[in-house]
Parts: C-alpha cells; structure tokens; sequence
C-alpha cells in the first residue's frame, strides 16, 4: 500500500510513474512522469490492485498516460475519459508543480472529490482528513479557512491559429463583492470574473488579481 505521497521521475518500458500489480496506491499525486517505451502508461501502469483518490495528470506527451489492463481505479483525478464514472477528467489545478507545489487551487475539480479511507487519516503535510465538505483527491488535503486565495480555469487552453478562450474565476475568503483585474501578456486587459478572449497564434501568459 502506498499512501499520500508524491511522485515525479521517467521509468522504464511501461510505467513511468506507478507501476501497479496487487495491493493498493491511495491519495498519491503522480505527476511530471515519462514511460521510456510503449505501451506507454507514463503515469500509470496497472495490471491489477486499486488505486483510489489519486491524481495522475501531467505525464508525458499526448494521450497514454493511463494504462490498464486490470485492477480497479476510482475516485481519481485523471486527465483521460473512458474510466469508472467515480473518475474525475479534466485540469486538477495544482499550485505550481513545476516548482514543486502539488497544493490544489480553489476551483480545482480534485477538492471535495474523493472518497472516505480508513488508512489515510491525514494528507503528506500532517492535515488532517477530511478538511472540507470530503476526501480531497491527491496527496494534499485542503483548508483555505482565514486564506484569501483566487485561482482561475480555461475552457480551451491550447488549439491551431485562432482561439477563443472563456476563464472561469475561482475565490475564496476575503470580503465580495470582489475586483478582477486580468493582465495578458499581449498588453490587453480584462476584467470580471468570468471574461472571454480570442486569442491569435501564439503563446500567452495570463495573471489574475482579485482585490476585496
């Protein structure tokens, strides 16, 4: 059993991150792995055991992060569909992992997303879980009480020649009605917590500045 830790590095043929055979990997953050040959499995490689309330995001390059042939996976939080319903698709939100924070940010689709385990009473920094209103996925468990902390989501990040993007802000603390100020790094300003752009080709850097 492997429990809230975190994972990062490049493994060998199949299974750059875990590599699961029996037994159980719970509440653990695999990110930024690389599987040295196919079947990829850059994240995970399961053939049998469980693994419940784990983020495995961030592995490799384009689709095979994920593979399995048996075992079960629920709860997680994965960046591919076509898994247990229990499964949560899309961006986790973490803080900044390629400096080394695997926090997750208000609006992350991981917070609250897990399920109860008897085995894991507390998260890799000593939090206790749960913190919220449940389990938090991944090897951190959330508690933004007294924190006055934003973070914001992008329908479409990424796309060919001309792009239009919707941001979805997220906050929490603090005193609304709030101020949103977005900079973009083409010069153009936004503003609200919820504006669109259309974007050309290119790549941009975005930063949100909530004031109360």
């Amino acid at each position: 059993t492997t429990a809230t830790t975190l994972g990062t590095g490049t493994g060998g043929g199949g299974g750059g991150g875990v590599v699961i055979t029996a037994g159980s990997v719970q509440n653990c953050t695999v990110y930024g792995n690389q599987s040295a040959s196919a079947p990829p499995g850059h994240g995970l490689y399961q053939t049998g055991g469980t693994v419940q309330n784990a983020i495995i995001s961030g592995n490799g390059i384009g689709m095979g992060e994920i593979h399995r042939t048996g075992g079960t996976m629920q709860y997680c939080g994965v960046a591919e569909s076509g898994f247990d319903a229990s499964n949560v698709v899309g961006d986790p939100c973490l803080a900044d992992p390629a400096g080394g924070d695997f926090r997750l940010l208000p609006g992350s689709i991981c917070l609250d997303a897990g399920t109860p385990l008897a085995a894991v009473t507390c998260d890799i920094a000593g939090t206790a879980r749960p913190a919220g209103d449940g389990y938090d996925i991944g090897a951190y468990e959330m508690d933004f009480t007294g924190q006055f902390v934003c973070s914001f989501t992008v329908d479409n990040p990424t796309g060919h020649d001309s792009l239009h993007v919707k941001f979805t802000s997220f906050v929490v603390g603090g005193t609304a009605p709030y101020g949103y100020a977005w900079s973009v790094s083409d010069g153009s300003v936004l503003s609200g917590p919820s504006p669109e752009k259309d974007f050309t080709y290119g790549a941009f850097d975005v930063t949100l500045t909530v004031t109360d």
